[in-house]
């Protein structure tokens, strides 16, 4: 399904995978153009159980997902501030396995610049099954593929456990 919002209170509770668009994402390269002029495709594909979701031109969503974040995975009082800042200067696309209200230290967070995107996948068509594929619970070729080209993510750890993927990493 497809989102697009102003506020994290307008997104539907209980989905298994939440793919968020956060940033500045205007500029053109055929990530950016997928996200923007296919989104449609993208939200049939990836079901009924999963969402992905768009900030309106006046949402706020990165801002909320931020507090979110700084109040339940992270501790440290200026974490907020730096991913706010870092999802504006590296627009890309965040994952995470429930809704943000319901998110804490056992969370799937999963972010994927776009300008790594750009890198990794010269077929739109081979990301967008790689995003249907890891909503559906059934591969992380996303996950594989992304980790050989961003030389940032040092491990990832994979357990399947009552059929929810869980993935955790060191940056």
């Amino acid at each position: 399904m497809g989102y697009r919002i102003t506020t994290l209170r307008n997104l539907p509770v209980g989905l298994s995978c939440y793919f968020f668009l956060v940033g500045d994402y205007r500029n053109k390269n055929h990530i950016n153009d997928l996200f923007r002029d296919d989104f449609n495709v993208i939200a049939d594909r990836i079901g009924e159980d999963a969402a992905i979701i768009e900030s309106t031109k006046n949402g706020q969503i990165e801002e909320e997902l931020t507090v979110l974040l700084n109040q339940y995975i992270y501790k440290y009082s200026k974490t907020a501030s730096f991913l706010d800042r870092f999802f504006m200067e590296h627009p890309g696309l965040l994952i995470l396995d429930r809704h943000p209200d319901k998110i804490s230290d056992k969370s799937l967070f999963l972010y994927l610049p776009f300008e790594i995107l750009e890198k990794t996948y010269t077929s739109t068509n081979e990301l967008i099954s790689d995003i249907v594929l890891f909503a559906k619970f059934k591969d992380i070729s996303i996950v594989k593929k992304t980790t050989k080209m961003h030389p940032l993510i040092k491990s990832v750890s994979v357990s399947l456990n009552l059929g929810v993927v869980s993935l955790n990493f060191d940056l």
